[in-house]
């Protein structure tokens, strides 16, 4: 079963300089049950599709269907790294929450 559904969704935001694209007809669904990782360069649009997917902003176009809650963790630079290795920073999330090994 589709737990989210990303349909057609487009964000322009418009600048001083002109308007600007940030996403432009992003289709996909995310399973129930999935792990999906959003990745790509910097400027390519990942925060403003998780904004969008977790209610924080509204696409230009498109829809959202949402048969479960989105939530999202804030990165801050300056203090991202939690653990010593990769496995740490991402167990950090699982292991707050007490969740078994």
């Amino acid at each position: 079963m589709n737990k989210i559904v990303i349909d057609s969704i487009t964000k322009i935001y418009t600048t001083s300089e002109g308007n600007k694209t940030a996403l432009n007809n992003v289709s996909f669904q995310i399973d129930e049950g999935s792990v999906t990782v959003i990745g790509g360069e910097n400027g390519s649009g990942k925060s403003v599709l998780m904004n969008i997917i977790a209610g924080l902003e509204k696409p230009t176009s498109g829809k959202i269907y949402s048969f479960a809650e989105a939530g999202l963790v804030f990165q801050e630079a300056d203090t991202q790294i939690l653990g010593e290795t990769p496995r740490e920073d991402i167990s950090f999330g699982p292991k707050n929450q007490k969740k078994s090994k």
